[in-house]
């Protein structure tokens, strides 16, 4: 995945809240005409996290995610992926509110947060993410991007 961003930015690894950071110091006009071509590559890094999964209501599966990086986390372009022995996962919701995008092959499913609108997760905070299904759901992974200046 490729992202062009501001030339201002030094080179080095960013963050999706450095970026929103920068847009909101200089403005969205003055961001844009900032915009020099430099590509960054998106990293994604594994974040400490505690997982809860919840199966008490036979046709729905629900993952808990506790923030324990230590530090708020910005959920856009973020990731949880885990394993699911259950049909293909059709929609998601929960709290904070996320629009995610799901992409799953067999057993394997990433929930792919868009950067459009979404929230941060406070330290110690929780992600829950629910879905329709019956499934064992296991192996959770929660990633955020990081970017680094391509030369």
């Amino acid at each position: 995945m490729k992202l062009v961003c501001a030339g201002f930015l030094s080179a080095g690894f960013l963050t999706v809240s450095d970026l929103i950071a920068a847009e909101r110091s200089l403005g969205t006009a003055e961001f844009a005409t900032q915009l020099t071509g430099n590509v960054f590559e998106a990293l994604y890094e594994r974040v400490p996290i505690g997982v809860e999964i919840d199966t008490s209501i036979s046709d729905q599966r629900t993952i808990r995610i506790m923030n324990l990086s230590g530090g708020p986390i910005y959920l856009g372009g973020s990731q949880v992926s885990f394993n699911y022995s259950g049909d293909p996962v059709i929609a998601v919701w929960g709290t904070p509110n996320v629009d995610w995008n799901i992409d799953q092959s067999n057993q394997h499913v990433i929930l792919k947060a868009t950067v459009d609108y979404a929230p941060s997760l406070a330290p110690k905070g929780f992600l829950t993410v629910t879905f329709s299904g019956n499934g064992a759901v296991s192996n959770v992974n929660f990633l955020k991007p990081s970017y680094k200046l391509e030369h």
